[in-house]
């Protein structure tokens, strides 16, 4: 949509709303051998359900035609100019793996496809909302051995985009008709300095009865010598964050690992002629 204001003002907008789904993102992902259609069809990793962007240009009135028309005052005042783009965009969906290298193949069976762990019962895996959602580790159970895929997925969003692009433009024209100018551009990316928050730490590495132990992924030597299958949860209690850390984010299981760049600002001069 696209509407033209008085005075100067142009504001444009397009808003998307959407379901993407796929068996595989790119050509070199695994899929499952006997049906790819039961197994693997899900949300595509770059699915965004919802999109909106918005344009706008402000041409500043003339500030010199209210004090009496000054040439000198209207190089300083006059043509100036604003304009942004606004993205707002919901965050791509995502699974917690199960880290077991090549362990995993006693589990599921299969050589290609990760482990994926389950979700308990009646459990949420987020905590909160918005961009300060946590993952719940204690939402997640291991997988039951022998049980091949379909397992639960991208039941997980990471953090979306909000940010905003403006430019603050001034005219000087250097002949008349302004056939000739010189154009001062103030840029600035990210302008509000808005906090982008994207992909999270979503491998769990497993450890038995919250002990942190996982002998190095062999959860197997350790049920042959007397460690149950049953006494085992998928997130080492070492990943987790503790109650009021401030160690960096990314350290922790379920941490946002990833995101947007900072403000940006950039100063530039065009010369038309």
């Amino acid at each position: 949509m696209n509407r033209r204001f008085g005075h100067g003002l142009k504001v444009g907008s397009a808003y998307t709303f959407s379901k993407t789904l796929d068996s595989t993102d790119n050509d070199g992902s695994w899929v499952n051998t006997i049906s790819e259609k039961i197994y693997n069809y899900q949300l595509a990793g770059f699915d965004r359900p919802q999109i909106l962007a918005v344009n706008y240009v402000y041409e500043l009135p003339k500030f010199s035609n209210y004090m009496g028309h000054s040439k000198v005052l209207g190089l300083l005042t006059d043509r100036y100019e604003v304009s942004g783009v606004s993205q707002f965009i919901k965050g791509t969906p995502g699974t917690v793996g199960l880290d077991l290298s090549w362990y995993q193949r006693m589990i599921d069976g299969s050589y290609s496809e990760p482990t994926s762990v389950y979700i308990k019962k009646g459990m949420n895996p987020v905590k909160g909302h918005g961009r300060y959602a946590a993952v719940d580790p204690t939402a997640f159970t291991m997988p039951n051995v022998g049980v091949p895929a379909p397992w639960p997925k991208q039941y997980l969003r990471g953090g979306g985009t909000n940010s905003t692009d403006l430019a603050l433009l001034k005219k000087v024209p250097i002949s008349a008709g302004d056939k000739r100018y010189i154009e001062l551009r103030m840029e600035a990316f990210n302008a509000f300095n808005h906090p982008q928050f994207w992909g999270r730490n979503l491998y769990a590495q497993p450890s038995y009865n919250n002990t942190g132990n996982n002998n190095g992924g062999n959860i197997w030597g350790l049920i042959f010598s007397g460690q149950p299958y049953s006494n085992w949860v998928p997130v080492n209690p070492n990943n987790i964050r503790p109650a009021g850390s401030k160690d960096h984010l990314g350290t922790y299981f379920g941490d946002f690992n990833s995101g947007g760049n900072s403000r940006i600002v950039q100063l530039a001069a065009k010369l038309y002629f």
